[in-house]
């Protein structure tokens, strides 16, 4: 993001009660954050954030300034400073929003740069199961976190993504009307799964969507005998979904719930 990118936002003029302005704060964050998952390979966690802050020679003296103000400790100051950087991605006013993923780990938000690479694997044990993820910025997040937490998943356990010649393809699979996000194949080789995700709301308009690559699976790819259906994975819907799906054949709608659990609403 560049500075002028973040000037447009309507941050610029805001300033917390201790003094610090977020347009000085946040690029901070967004550089910390980097930094500890550069060095890790993990998720940055709230009090890795905070103790980086108080330790960064940058954000130091944004830190004295506020306990001055505030008479607060430096570790109240850099945790809030974290907290208001959470809650801005929360209610998408952070500028940062779209550059991060958002988790929730033994109980402390957690951040992921996602010019890091691939979002790491999060063993179930230390999964907060309470608002996990709040959501998604972007449908590529949710993508990314579900293949590579394919396995811990309900449909992990019926179905592999797809692969060709041991390679895996199944990811942003190619069709004639633009790539799906998901395209997996049963552990049995009968059955062809279309998997579309919708980081929000999904509406009934994305039922068109999944039987346009399911009629291609059917032409392109499916052998006889061999079946093929449609999964849609959104954070909610509304009644015109739930009205289109009833008589519709072969496609499933999952909720993501806050602990990555799907929660089947329809068949």
């Amino acid at each position: 993001m560049t500075d002028s990118q973040f000037s447009d936002s309507n941050l610029v003029r805001a300033t917390d009660k201790s003094g610090y302005k977020f347009v000085d704060v946040f690029p901070e964050i967004h550089r910390i954050i980097h930094q500890i998952n550069a060095s890790t390979n993990y998720w940055a966690k709230r009090s890795q954030i905070s103790s980086a802050l108080q330790n960064d020679e940058v954000t130091r003296h944004f830190i004295d300034n506020a306990q001055q103000r505030s008479g607060h400790s430096e570790e109240r100051v850099a945790g809030n400073m974290v907290d208001w950087w959470t809650q801005q991605i929360t209610i998408q006013r952070n500028p940062f929003k779209d550059f991060h993923a958002v988790i929730r780990i033994d109980d402390e938000t957690a951040y992921w740069r996602l010019d890091c690479g691939p979002l790491p694997v999060v063993s179930e044990d230390v999964i907060t199961t309470e608002s996990n993820i709040t959501s998604f910025s972007m449908e590529k997040h949710l993508e990314q976190f579900l293949i590579d937490n394919w396995a811990n998943t309900e449909i992990g356990k019926e179905f592999d993504i797809y692969s060709e010649n041991d390679k895996q393809v199944g990811q942003q699979f190619p069709t004639d009307t633009g790539p799906m996000d998901i395209l997996a194949i049963s552990k049995d080789k009968k059955k062809f799964l279309v998997v579309e995700l919708k980081k929000g709301r999904a509406s009934d308009s994305v039922v068109g969507q999944v039987q346009r690559y399911m009629g291609y699976i059917v032409k392109k790819l499916a052998a006889p005998g061999q079946e093929v259906h449609g999964m849609i994975i959104a954070l909610d819907g509304d009644a015109r979904i739930e009205s289109a799906l009833r008589v519709t054949r072969n496609i499933e709608f999952y909720l993501y719930s806050v602990d990555f659990k799907l929660d089947k609403v329809l068949s």
